[in-house]
């Protein structure tokens, strides 16, 4: 029995309960999250209020997160986007996607068919179980590339790396990419709208100058100032040495990540903004497709099987190191000797993590005595499955 004292009170709330119900105002009912209050597995924090994952939304293409949906991150190192969710042995992706453990994303299942342009149904790198998903590919990123990658512009490279609309010459217009080339080779790499022919505009008298309001006489020099990713119109505006002007942006092209400049890496043989490995990251997904975001070094890493093959990594310019895991490949002496080590990307460069009297050091590997400061008989030892300088 209610005690009458609470009866003035319990009235009036159950009065304004029912007035609720029956106006047709909906109850939000959602549990409440915030960083301290985290949503259960499966939900996300969406505006304060935990909401289950819509997993439909894996693999599609965005620019933003908001793109694809509560608890959703949007990689655009991939082009065109990829929505995709973090994930590990213990939190599964939602149905239509498959894990990636070692990479610690979600990608979407081959069983839904890989529908998008430049994405295909392959093997995901870097996991220690066959897996295949839908990846992206990178043969060819441009919505013109008819022949797997034969044109160095439209017509399989006569026109010297023509990218314009009017370019099918043979080549005489000697790369020309603005829409308004003149043939008879007199533009000479004109690249601007309003080339005109007979040779003043050649890149000579104006020292290359691309614009439609060049004027001759040399009073025009190009000088170097873009950065790379920058617009330009010809090779002499990119400020990094050996940068060209690829589709009128400042590119550099590469091998290894060693050829680029720091804070840069090297994927499709070009440049890009993004951490090495060995570099910090927050996320797998500031990491290469073939690395991932250490959970606690938070810095990118390889995984490798010194014995399987010799040890294979999937990053060009890197070998694998006899604790598992892909380091820069050279030669020189390190600098990083003697130093504490938790594996031997705290050795770079050329350095390896092995153990010696006083625990885990950086030491530096040899293949005779003579390689090792001093040269002394017995300087190279054993150590593990690598042979190391004695500290």
């Amino acid at each position: 029995m209610v005690n009458r004292r609470l009866r003035p009170f319990l009235l009036p709330a159950v009065g304004a309960f029912l007035w609720l119900l029956t106006s047709g105002c909906p109850l939000d009912i959602r549990a409440r999250c915030d960083e301290v209050n985290v949503c259960a597995q499966g939900q996300a924090c969406d505006e304060g209020a935990c909401v289950p994952i819509d997993g439909m939304w894996v693999g599609s293409g965005c620019i933003f997160a908001d793109d694809c949906g509560p608890g959703y991150v949007c990689n655009r190192s991939w082009l065109g986007g990829y929505c995709t969710l973090e994930c590990s042995q213990s939190v599964p992706c939602p149905g239509g996607s498959v894990c990636a453990v070692n990479l610690g994303v979600c990608f979407k299942s081959c069983d839904l068919g890989c529908d998008r342009l430049n994405q295909e149904c392959m093997q995901i790198p870097g996991e220690s179980v066959p897996l295949r998903a839908c990846m992206p590919t990178w043969e060819c990123e441009g919505s013109a590339c008819p022949d797997a990658g034969a044109d160095a512009g439209m017509d399989g490279g006569t026109d010297g790396g023509c990218t314009g609309a009017s370019c099918g010459d043979g080549g005489v217009d000697g790369g020309c990419t603005g829409g308004a080339c003149q043939d008879g080779g007199s533009d000479g790499g004109c690249s601007g709208a309003g080339c005109q022919d007979g040779g003043s505009d050649g890149g000579g008298s104006d020292g290359g100058c691309s614009g439609t309001g060049c004027q001759d006489g040399g009073t025009e020099v190009c000088g170097g100032t873009v950065e790379l990713g920058g617009s330009c119109s010809r090779a002499c505006e990119c400020k990094t040495p050996g940068a060209g002007c690829d589709g009128r942006v400042c590119t550099l092209t590469c091998s290894t990540d060693f050829q680029c400049p720091v804070g840069r890496r090297c994927r499709q043989s070009q440049c890009e903004v993004g951490p090495r490995l060995g570099e910090g990251c927050t996320s797998s997904l500031e990491c290469t497709t073939v690395a991932n975001c250490h959970p606690t070094r938070r810095r990118c890493e390889e995984s490798c099987n010194p014995q399987a093959g010799g040890g294979i990594c999937l990053s060009e310019g890197y070998r694998c190191a006899s604790d598992s895991v892909c380091v820069e490949a050279c030669s020189d002496a390190p600098t990083t000797v003697g130093r504490t080590c938790e594996n031997s990307l705290d050795c770079a460069r050329c350095g390896e993590c092995l153990p010696s009297d006083q625990g885990l050091r950086c030491r530096q590997l040899c293949a005779r005595d003579s390689d090792c400061p001093g040269g002394a008989a017995g300087a190279c030892e054993v150590v593990g499955r690598a042979r190391a300088c004695r500290l």
